[in-house]
């Protein structure tokens, strides 16, 4: 199902956000689902899943996910590429979890 729906994408395409609350192994987890037909595709990438999270909270009415490009003959994680497009809020700074922190 996902493959048929991937395959239907096109570059421009909204995709819609979802807290994935119950996540057991990433509990910042966002999965991405497409409108109609709603199918979820899969999740932001776990390295800006906690900005994407923070982003979204803050500024649900401005913020956005698109399809960028399309690799239909890349493996299946690979296969779209997307835009995500927020306002900051002033004490936002992208990548500064202890995740990124230089060991």
């Amino acid at each position: 199902i996902i493959r048929d729906r991937l395959s239907e994408l096109k570059e421009g395409d909204e995709l819609f956000p979802m807290l994935d609350i119950k996540n057991r192994n990433d509990h910042d987890a966002v999965s991405l689902r497409t409108d109609d037909p709603t199918a979820m595709l899969g999740y932001v990438p776990r390295y800006i899943a906690k900005d994407a999270r923070n982003l979204l909270n803050s500024s649900y009415e401005n913020f956005s996910i698109k399809v960028e490009r399309l690799n239909l003959d890349a493996p299946i994680k690979y296969r779209v590429l997307c835009k995500m497009i927020s306002k900051w809020p002033e004490a936002f700074s992208a990548c500064s979890d202890e995740d990124f922190k230089v060991i």
